[in-house]
């Protein structure tokens, strides 16, 4: 039986994608570095767990 008491942890991966390149300078990535914040924000606001960030940095210009 559960204790009613105890806190469900919610475990989350988070996925950064580029769609648009945008260099600040020092080769990173405004959009990603924006996602990164917005995620990470969200999650702690949700107590959830990060328990990996996936980044893709690859930009297609399809």
């Amino acid at each position: 039986m559960l204790d009613d008491n105890i806190e469900k942890v919610q475990i989350a991966a988070l996925y950064e994608r580029i769609s648009k390149f945008t260099d600040r300078g020092d080769g990173n990535s405004e959009s990603i570095l924006n996602q990164d914040s917005l995620l990470k924000t969200y999650a702690n606001r949700h107590n959830m767990k990060i328990y990996k960030v996936y980044c893709d940095e690859d930009y297609s210009r399809s």
